[in-house]
């Protein structure tokens, strides 16, 4: 049996990891602040699991609002930075102190989006926004620690069901279906991923006791515009009424800088792995089943 304590569990992320448990997990504890618990209180988190027997930490609370993350520029006293680095901080002397791994989950802002080719785990991060900022700055807390750790980053995970919090997938069907879907960018490339296929690919890196750095991320690299466009083929929208904008002129009067050419290799963890992770479209297609399994519920 692994014995987990996880952070931030109430989140896309964590809550679909959780519905997915394998039979030989065990949940010790979620760290939440839905649980009573707050990473941000380390005395609090040692009060309740200094005894607890865990073989592994997945951190996964994070501050994820990039907005309003950029509202909080350099504060290091804003929520962000405190979630995001202070908290990672107690999760850090927290595995030390129950001597157990930690699985620490990060992001592709932590890049600056000007590479032609995929990101890989041995790019140096150069990060241009506030989010991205505290979150390498987190990374470099973990690096710099002497426990056992894994550095996971994951880009834009979607999911066929999240109340109170729209991913990439579900906003552009809703945007498509109340007729107000704003133009996609041509030039903006990104790499969606399932949060089904995350949890698959994190379960078996705990499993494999995984050290170092690891992109889970989807098979697929496209813009906006190509993603809009296959979820309007497979959710039966009109893909002629989808029109085309550029983040390169968009980003000439934005309020915060944008990253451009985020492409994610997760060739690392498919070579170790095998193949956990599809293509987009095959992704988006096993969403939408789930979603009618969702419908016929309700």
């Amino acid at each position: 049996m692994i014995n987990i304590i996880v952070t931030g569990a109430s989140g896309m992320i964590g809550s679909k990891l959780l519905r997915l448990l394998p039979n030989d997990f065990r949940l010790v504890k979620n760290i939440d602040r839905t649980e009573g618990l707050d990473i941000l209180n380390y005395p609090g988190l040692l009060t309740t699991l200094s005894s607890a027997r865990a073989d592994v930490i997945v951190h996964m609370a994070a501050f994820t609002d990039v907005n309003a993350a950029a509202r909080q520029e350099g504060k290091s006293e804003g929520l962000c930075f405190q979630i995001n680095v202070t908290g990672t901080r107690n999760i850090v002397k927290l595995a030390k102190q129950l001597n157990c791994q930690l699985i620490h989950i990060s992001t592709d802002y932590v890049f600056d989006g000007t590479k032609t080719g995929e990101y890989l785990e041995t790019d140096k991060p150069n990060p241009i926004e506030w989010y991205g900022k505290t979150k390498y700055e987190a990374e470099k807390i973990v690096l710099g620690s002497d426990i056992k750790w894994c550095i996971v980053r994951t880009a834009y995970p979607f999911l066929a069901e999240f109340p109170g919090k729209f991913d990439l997938v579900r906003s552009r069907i809703k945007q498509m279906k109340d007729g107000n879907l704003p133009p996609q960018f041509t030039d903006h490339i990104i790499t969606p991923t399932s949060a089904d296929q995350l949890s698959i690919g994190l379960f078996k890196l705990i499993r494999a006791k995984a050290l170092g750095i690891y992109h889970l991320v989807g098979d697929t690299s496209l813009s906006d515009f190509d993603i809009t466009t296959e979820i309007a083929k497979q959710f039966g929208f009109d893909e002629t009424e989808i029109t085309k904008s550029s983040l390169a002129e968009f980003n000439k009067s934005a309020p915060r800088p944008y990253q451009q050419q985020m492409a994610m290799s997760n060739q690392k963890f498919k070579s170790q792995f095998g193949n956990t992770f599809s293509s987009f479209p095959e992704a988006l297609a096993a969403i939408k089943i789930q979603m009618k399994e969702v419908e016929k519920l309700i």
